[in-house]
């Protein structure tokens, strides 16, 4: 089908030429009255005409014919293109006549076994109902290969077939033929003299069939895979100084169980950095240049410390309103030692300030919302770094399931326009379920919640939790931008009753602050608590503590608080970067009245470090101290510390870490605690967001008039787990093994719990 399709053509396109030389021998000064099309169903005459420069009323030239044909055939739509003439009174009439490519009227895959079909199809470049075109034949007929070879079978075959239908459509056949799916045998790896084998082995993704193969699918042979690891062996010598190296194409071969791997590589001499320099007008001191490259004399030459060297060059001349400043590296290598000098040219270009700030896509959140959220504005010098946290800011906000910012020179000389596009995502929900943990056992939960209301940033938020030993209600109201301002307001009010094993906790009550943002990340707040608790008898407590808290009744908490909290994580929900430091103090009683009093305070530090593209290493610290107010005053039993379970310290039952009444040995809380967690989170099944945790936990609580340096000893546990960010909530399944169980202490402890903590 392919050489009949060529040659007519060029039989065609030379018998157009001849037809219409003769005609022109005579035609010296003729027009061209008008111009035909026949033959053309699905492409309109017009657009013919269109395609042509040859128009009537023109004179009949031969050379504008000619490119009329090529022009014609250009369009796509026509297999044959021929022209005829006709004298007519006042010139010629031009006829184009055209035959029109067929359509696919159908694909077919045929012969494949182990490969999936949809794998293939998905590769066809052939489509139904489209023209047909012989090159896209090939090329799917490549890409199927392709398919095949990727999948291990390296000897596969695949042709096609063309048949014409009764109405003229094609029809096309590939027909596959797998063969035997091989594995690799055997990786050989030649002209490493720095890298050991193993090295080199430990960057790829290729590998040698193993003995769970048939589950990890090892060992298979991957076309683009191994083009990939070819480009990683090269960085691996390039960031260690080989700037000659070379990784020649893998060679395959054939073993005598499966394929033979060859990798060759030219190492070349190992560089060290030379002299640095910096070319050119950048407009900053070169005392800041030079702290901002990390390549350093004598280091090893690192390509990809390069790279981020010309990234953040480039970033600080940009932030300085030059937004095309370029900065390019100069490598030269000298003769006769293997060191390379590095030269940083800088191009600053033409100063800019920021035209419009335009905000587009924003169908329900307010511009002033949006506007909060960037460092960038109209008038504003250039910066490249306020465009990159202006897009961060607006991804953490969770209003937008995308956000794409792009600028361009503006009409005003010395201006640079930007363009803030997002595409609203939804920000409230309704959700509801069971759930289960160890402390609470069953119960139920139902959370409305809106973190935009009115697009105007506010977040709303109703929650109740409720069951056989817990009742919770509470409902929070936050404005981050209060009055249109850097202020925020809070405020909160709630109503819980709680069973623990000595007591039940009866609380209502309510708190009202306001915070200001000092920065994007760091803001103070000021709040003042009123509830009323009451402590109720269960069971035979003996206590004399407990028994004091229970005959006191209504106990009546009036509080002022002050916190500073600074958060510059990637994400507010399981976060991968970034760190978190808050503290607060709380002042009970005094002139603020009520019948506690109490001073509080809390300090905590946690930071999280992405390990891998997908794994992330976090560590955490608290301390807490309350102390009395009054001279031999007591510290109320539900404003202790009780340390254990889930969100604590793993590996104790829930509140078993506290201090003990020495007469009855029931828990009655501590007035420190002190919590450190260690852990490394990694995806277990990436696409839902199910991943396991491995943990370490240290902690305790003292008593009034104790430290951790004085009495009870800090305490230890270890484990691992699962945890899966559900729709009803956050999902955890921890194991805890304590270190050094205590009388009546468990060596392991089981923890789970799904549904929203309160």
């Amino acid at each position: 089908m392919r050489g009949n399709f060529s040659i007519r053509r060029v039989l065609c396109l030379c018998a157009a030429l001849l037809a219409i030389g003769a005609g022109i021998v005579s035609a010296d000064g003729f027009r061209v009255v008008a111009i035909e099309v026949r033959g053309a169903s699905r492409v309109s005459p017009d657009a013919v005409r269109k395609a042509m420069s040859t128009q009537a009323g023109q004179e009949l030239d031969l050379e504008k014919i000619r490119r009329d044909v090529k022009a014609i055939y250009r369009m796509g739509y026509f297999r044959d293109v021929t022209f005829d003439t006709e004298v007519v009174p006042g010139g010629y009439r031009l006829t184009v006549i055209v035959a029109e490519k067929p359509i696919v009227g159908g694909v077919l895959i045929e012969g494949n076994k182990d490969v999936e079909s949809a794998d293939l199809r998905a590769a066809v470049t052939v489509k139904e109902r489209s023209l047909f075109e012989e090159e896209k034949v090939r090329e799917s007929v490549s890409k199927l290969r392709e398919v095949c070879e990727n999948k291990g079978f390296i000897d596969a075959k695949v042709e096609a077939s063309v048949a014409e239908d009764s109405e003229g459509a094609i029809r096309v056949t590939f027909r596959v033929a797998e063969g035997p799916k091989l594995k690799i045998e055997r990786i050989v790896v030649t002209g490493n003299r720095f890298f050991p084998t193993k090295a080199i082995f430990k960057v790829m993704d290729t590998s040698t069939k193993g003995i769970l193969s048939f589950i990890t699918d090892s060992g298979t042979f991957k076309k683009d895979v191994l083009e990939n690891d070819v480009r990683k062996i090269e960085a691996l010598y390039q960031n260690s100084g080989f700037l000659d190296s070379k990784i020649f194409e893998p060679v395959v071969g054939r073993g005598k169980k499966g394929l033979i791997l060859t990798i060759r590589i030219f190492e070349g001499r190992q560089y060290r950095v030379g002299e640095i320099r910096f070319s050119g007008e950048s407009g900053i001191p070169e005392e800041t240049l030079r702290k901002t490259v990390k390549l350093r004399r004598g280091g090893l030459f690192d390509r990809e410390t390069l790279l981020s060297d010309l990234l953040a060059l480039t970033t600080l001349v940009n932030d300085e309103g030059y937004a095309q400043a370029l900065v390019s590296p100069g490598v030269e290598k000298r003769k006769e030692y293997p060191v390379a000098d590095v030269t940083y040219r800088f191009e600053r270009g033409t100063k800019f300030h920021f035209g419009r700030v335009e905000i587009s896509g924003n169908t329900k959140t307010l511009d002033r919302v949006i506007r909060h959220n960037l460092d960038v504005s109209d008038g504003r010098t250039y910066t490249a770094t306020g465009l990159k946290t202006s897009k961060e800011n607006l991804t953490r906000t969770s209003y937008f399931k995308d956000v794409k910012i792009s600028t361009a020179p503006s009409a005003t000389p010395g201006e640079m326009d930007a363009k803030i596009e997002v595409q609203e995502g939804p920000t409230g929900t309704l959700s509801g379920g069971l759930g289960y943990s160890s402390l609470d056992k069953i119960f139920g939960v139902v959370q409305v919640s809106e973190n935009n209301l009115f697009g105007r940033g506010w977040k709303a938020s109703l929650n109740s939790q409720f069951g056989a030993r817990r009742t919770t209600y509470s409902l929070d109201f936050r404005d981050p931008y209060f009055l249109d301002s850097d202020f925020s307001l809070l405020l909160s009010a709630y109503n819980t009753k709680v069973l623990y094993t000595d007591f039940e906790r009866k609380a209502a009550g309510g708190k009202a602050g306001i915070g200001y943002n000092f920065t994007r990340f760091t803001n103070a707040s000021l709040s003042l608590r009123a509830d009323s608790t009451r402590i109720l008898q269960v069971g035979t407590a003996a206590s004399q503590v407990l028994l004091d808290e229970f005959a006191k009744g209504v106990q009546h908490t009036r509080s002022l608080t002050f916190g500073l909290n600074r958060n510059t994580t990637d994400k507010f929900v399981d976060p991968s970067r970034g760190s978190v430091q808050s503290g607060s103090v709380e002042y009970a009683g005094g002139p603020l009245g009520g019948d506690s009093q109490f001073v509080k305070y809390f300090l905590n530090a946690k930071a999280f470090y992405p390990v891998t593209a997908s794994t992330v290493f976090s560590w955490n610290a608290m301390w807490a101290h309350v102390v009395p107010t009054t001279g031999g005053g007591e510290i109320p039993i539900f404003e202790r510390f009780f340390l254990g379970g889930p969100y604590s310290i793993r590996g104790f039952r829930s509140r078993e870490l506290s201090p003990k009444d020495p007469n009855t040995g029931e828990s009655i809380g501590g007035n420190k605690e002190l919590i450190g967690n260690l852990e490394y989170v990694f995806p277990l099944v990436q696409e839902i967001a199910f991943k396991g945790v491995v943990f370490f936990d240290v902690g305790n609580t003292w008593e009034q008039g104790k430290w951790p340096w004085d009495g009870r000893q800090l305490r230890y546990a270890y484990g691992a787990g699962v945890r899966w960010y559900s729709p009803m909530g956050p999902l955890r399944f921890e194991w805890g093994w304590n270190l050094k169980p205590g009388a009546g202490e468990s060596k392991r402890v089981m923890e789970f719990t799904i549904g929203t903590a309160f």
